[in-house]
């Protein structure tokens, strides 16, 4: 049995996406969102109110026997800061997964200590509203061009934006 706190709101889990981060990911899609991107892929998910109440602990154990890494998506996940915060340790300390996470909000309207406390578990970000206006389906990882993927890592090391740079597959 694997430890974890919280009750969080979810509206599903997709295994096995190869679209929703670097190699074979289960995406966990949060419920809740007030950003309501014009053109949003999941639309669904905005009402905080709907979804399903999934204990973190057991979400932890669905994905427990899983090979695959984590990509945190919704909905806006940041909305449950603290359930989101108990679930990533969990994968992290636990399982060893490699979490990627996906945010309305640009890095720099989240305050950095946040993202200080986030970059123990998460890999990488990817943030900013999707904007239909620059959408482009050519874009790896992303629906619109002003959205960023970030090292978050190295840019709390840093503390300044570092792109993450896709190496996943190739020699050193």
């Amino acid at each position: 049995m694997v430890k974890g706190r919280g009750v969080m709101r979810i509206a599903g889990i997709v295994r096995d996406s190869i679209v929703d981060g670097v190699g074979v990911r289960d995406v966990i899609f949060f419920q809740g969102c007030m950003h309501h991107c014009e053109g949003c892929h999941n639309p669904h998910t905005w009402n905080m109110k709907q979804g399903e109440p999934v204990l973190v602990s057991d979400i932890m154990e669905m994905l427990e026997a899983s090979t695959n890494d984590v990509t945190i998506s919704g909905g806006e996940p940041l909305l449950q800061l603290e359930d989101l915060l108990n679930l990533v340790r969990g994968l992290r300390e636990f399982n060893g997964k490699h979490i990627w996470l996906y945010t309305g909000f640009t890095f720099e309207e989240i305050p950095f200590f946040i993202w200080e406390i986030l970059s123990k578990y998460i890999d990488v970000v990817v943030d900013g509203k999707f904007v239909k206006d620059l959408a482009d389906t050519n874009l790896q990882f992303r629906g619109s061009s002003n959205q960023r993927i970030i090292d978050l890592k190295k840019t709390v090391i840093e503390q300044k934006i570092i792109e993450w740079e896709d190496s996943y597959g190739k020699e050193e």
